[in-house]
């Protein structure tokens, strides 16, 4: 980072050489990622920067030669490091030792560290002995120590200046986030070894750091950026059991792209989060175009045709996903046995599972490419010379490309597109038929059959067919002796068992499979990933149990407000002399006007109130935390649901029947009958985001957009103007949105029969159709009973607001009446239905909610009376 020091320079010249070298490493770091590579390396030479470019060419090449120069560079810069500490040869000496530590000995130490956790990486990549293993531990484990100490030195009043401060903030929190981020999501066994050895980790405090990081204008911010998107996108969906925070990926890889259009990095994060939403062929034009954007280094292309390659496989595209596997084998080094199965199994798929003698060359091939890591056999090298062993012996696989997809995690991509599973399912059907009709003699019929009893039953899983899935599931379990010795069916079909039982929230079962997965079985093949997947599913279950928890004590708290203020007004009442009939006689005479007079005046104030002091707060927050106009709002959200939802429970009795309706993923359009004001939207807003973890979007007249004092409310809830190209790319980004096709004019002209003013709009139906997303019907039981217009001089009203679009109806109410939302059955994409038969069927759909659950004519004094059970009526 650094230039090369010469002479002891006083610490205001030495102060003015920090601001410049910092100023230098930003702009070469801008020149990465401007796809400008080559240039950032050759301006690096002098400064500690250099270090880290080389290691990223060793990373893409693995050449031995690229792995030395880098070496020799990280040399250079451990030395210079150590030159910035005049007092103390040692760098890794205590931090605590010395009272004091000057900026320039701080910025040394971040750069020392970064410097060591790049050549303990390099320990494993070119030597693979004992001696070089535990080298490289070393290195880490002083890493982590070093990482460590600087946070607890990370003080601003010891920097020259702001900047100086950012920089060296954006590192450490870079270093510590990426350091608890990885400990967090090991497996269980090698955490407790871990934390033996001295290093702990922390998921949320390592997010959060790397956020902070991510967000900043820092040196390492967007490395810490990279970080988190390698997290989200790859990292949790590959070793986990689903994807990361896909919104909060978007805005991260828009915010960075907007600096650079055409980085290529960020591109590929772009295209990948496509991948992850199912939108293959778009992901594909976008990962050829980041190809495109950069021609520097070619070896980071390797990434794109890695995910391209996917992209084609999980489209059953086998000669296009072969073609990716001949690039990889030819040009790429990170594990070309890897790279040579991928192609013999493709081809293989693509020739209708039959082999040639060029296939059974390429099985015969991969054993010979196999390398070790770290001293260690890479597991997915392993596995796949097991199956070329398999393949040899009876010249036949079942379906070995399928089982890849698993083993990627790629039916939860194929989730989104419920055609594709059903595709696919017929697919291992049919195979299955096959496998018992002309495959029952070969010497691996029982590990075939049971790689497509896994199969099916994921894919049932998927497709919510539970109990089939389990039948298969526990058929791959009784078969158990029947595989070979270290086969991977048996620990995961316990483990997609506990998978269905923890989709279905029984956590007890769920937990007593995921331990029988754990500790029933031992050396199989990629035993490590399946430990990864546990680990991430017993972080399910406690982050169900803590959002339980939070829940009990929330209405808990709730309870006890209402217990302490019928205690006080009791104990008034026990303290006073009225005659307590007297006073319910009086309560009776001037109930009427006590409640004339709360609905005139006093409620809808306090709606209003309640309304812009929501909005006031999300200013506060958006100043408090600088947030930027991509920025995240979850802090905001989590506070302004928790108060929605309490309003909603305390004045209306608000609820929800069918919230799990709303998938945890994937794109999802609301369509739902517009009561005068949409409240129900707010409570079902709160409700999405506290218990199903999904914001719901909103589309909003253009007239919402022009109310003074609503911007930042508008911007962190997320509304949305009613254009059909913001709509669809909201939901082709796999987001839940709502709209009332009725919208102003059935909110304000609609009545106490509840009908439907959607004239001819079909628009949502289309959109729905092009973004392949799921459609949900909603209404609120109530919701006019609530808040309704006036109906005196309607006629005229509705004239001028058809010339003008002006909402000038005057409403009433904010009567405490009984809400209930209802989300009807989702409706699934399908690509043979038009716009037009679609939008009629939703249309039913809402009419059969209104008819199901909702009195009509609607009546306020029963709709007061549905909070007390003994008065509802059906």
């Amino acid at each position: 980072m650094f230039s090369r020091p010469s002479l002891p320079k006083t610490h205001e010249e030495f102060t003015n050489d920090l601001a410049q070298s910092l100023l230098e490493c930003q702009q070469i770091t801008q020149l990465i990622f401007e796809n400008r590579l080559n240039e950032a390396l050759r301006k690096t030479k002098e400064h500690l920067l250099h270090s880290s470019i080389s290691f990223m060419q060793a990373g893409m090449t693995f050449n031995q030669d690229d792995i030395e120069a880098t070496i020799q560079a990280l040399r250079h810069t451990t030395n210079m490091a150590k030159k910035y500490e005049p007092y103390r040869p040692w760098i890794t000496f205590s931090l605590t030792s010395k009272p004091v530590m000057t900026e320039e000995e701080l910025h040394a130490k971040l750069v020392y560290a970064e410097a060591l956790l790049i050549r303990a990486l390099l320990t494993f990549i070119q030597d693979q002995g004992l001696f070089s293993f535990i080298s490289g531990a070393l290195k880490i484990k002083e890493c982590h120590d070093l990482f460590a100490k600087l946070a607890k030195n990370n003080d601003p009043s010891r920097f020259s200046s702001t900047i100086s401060h950012e920089h060296f903030d954006s590192g450490v929190r870079m270093g510590n986030g990426a350091f608890n981020l990885m400990i967090a999501n090991l497996p269980q066994r090698i955490i407790r070894c871990l934390e033996f050895a001295g290093f702990s980790g922390d998921r949320d405090f390592g997010l959060k750091e790397l956020e902070t990081s991510a967000m900043s204008n820092g040196l390492r911010a967007p490395l810490s950026a990279l970080l988190l998107l390698g997290y989200h996108t790859f990292a949790a969906h590959i070793f986990g059991n689903s994807d990361g925070d896909l919104e909060k990926s978007h805005m991260l890889i828009e915010h960075y792209l907007k600096r650079n259009s055409n980085s290529y990095m960020f591109l590929v994060f772009r295209a990948r989060l496509q991948t992850l939403h199912c939108r293959l062929d778009e992901a594909i034009r976008t990962y050829e175009y980041a190809i495109r954007c950069q021609s520097d280094w070619k070896n980071l292309h390797h990434i794109a045709y890695w995910e391209i390659l996917w992209c084609h496989v999980l489209q059953l595209q086998w000669k296009e996903a072969s073609n990716m596997a001949q690039i990889l084998l030819k040009e790429n080094n990170w594990s070309k046995a890897t790279s040579c199965y991928l192609l013999a199994t493709f081809q293989f798929e693509d020739n209708n599972a039959l082999a040639t003698d060029e296939i059974i060359q390429l099985y015969k091939r991969v054993p010979e490419l196999k390398i070790r890591l770290a001293g260690k056999s890479i597991p997915l090298e392993k596995y796949a010379i097991k199956q070329c062993e398999h393949f040899l012996v009876q010249k036949w696989l079942f379906l070995p490309a399928l089982e890849l997809v698993y083993l990627m995690n790629g039916f939860y991509i194929l989730a989104h597109d419920y055609n594709k599973l059903q595709e696919v399912l017929n697919i291992v059907n049919n195979a299955l038929k096959d496998l018992e009709l002309n495959h029952q003699n070969d010497q691996f019929y029982a590990d075939s059959y049971g790689s497509g009893l896994l199969l099916r039953g994921v894919l049932l899983y998927f497709l919510h067919r539970y109990d089939e899935a389990h039948q298969d599931f526990d058929e791959i379990i009784t078969m158990s002796k029947q595989f070979d010795e270290k086969s991977l069916l048996p620990p995961n079909a316990v483990f997609e068992k506990a998978m269905i039982y923890l989709d279905l929230k029984q956590k007890q079962k769920a937990n007593e499979y995921l331990q029988k997965s754990l500790n029933d079985y031992k050396d199989y093949q990629l035993e490590s990933r399946l430990h990864f997947r546990i680990n991430a599913a017993m972080q399910t279950m406690k982050q169900m149990d803590n959002d339980s928890n939070k829940k009990t004590i929330f209405n808990n708290k709730k309870t006890m407000i209402f217990e302490q203020v019928l205690n006080f007004f009791l104990t008034l009442l026990e303290c006073s002399k009225f005659d307590l009939i007297y006073l319910a006689w009086l309560w009776t005479l001037f109930k009427p006007l006590c409640l004339l007079l709360l609905l005139l005046f006093i409620l809808p104030a306090a709606t209003l109130l309640f309304v812009y002091g929501s909005s006031l707060f999300c200013l506060i927050y958006k100043h408090w935390n600088r947030l930027k106009v991509d920025d995240l709002w979850h802090g905001a959200l989590n506070s302004l649901a928790v108060l929605w939802e309490l309003q909603g429970s305390i004045w209306h009795g608000y609820e929800v029947e069918g919230l799990e309706h709303i998938p945890t993923k994937g794109p999802v359009l609301i369509v739902f009958y517009h009561g005068a004001l949409p409240i129900d939207f707010y409570y079902l807003f709160a409700k999405a985001w506290l218990y199903r973890n999904r914001r719901v979007h909103v589309v909003a007249d253009k007239f919402v957009f022009r109310i003074p004092g609503l911007g930042t409310l508008i911007e962190a809830i997320g509304i949305q103007p009613s254009t059909p190209g913001i709509c669809k790319s909201m939901l082709e980004e796999g987001h839940v949105l709502a709209i009332s096709p009725g919208g102003v004019r059935e909110a304000l002209f609609s009545d106490h029969n509840y009908r439907l003013i959607w004239k001819e709009r079909r628009g949502f139906a289309k959109v729905a159709i092009e973004s392949k997303a799921t459609i949900i019907p909603m209404f609120t039981k109530n919701c006019r009973e609530a808040v309704r217009t006036l109906t005196f001089g309607r006629r005229f009203l509705r004239y001028i607001y058809e010339k003008t679009r002006l909402p000038i109806v005057p409403i009433y109410g904010m009567f405490p009446v009984k809400i209930i939302t209802y989300l009807g059955e989702p409706i699934p994409y399908d690509p043979d239905v038009t716009a037009e038969i679609l939008a009629i069927r939703v249309k039913k759909e809402i009419e059969k909610l209104i008819e199901i659950h909702q009195r009509r004519p609607g009546s306020i004094t029963q709709a007061i009376l549905d909070r007390f059970s003994c008065f509802s009526m059906k």
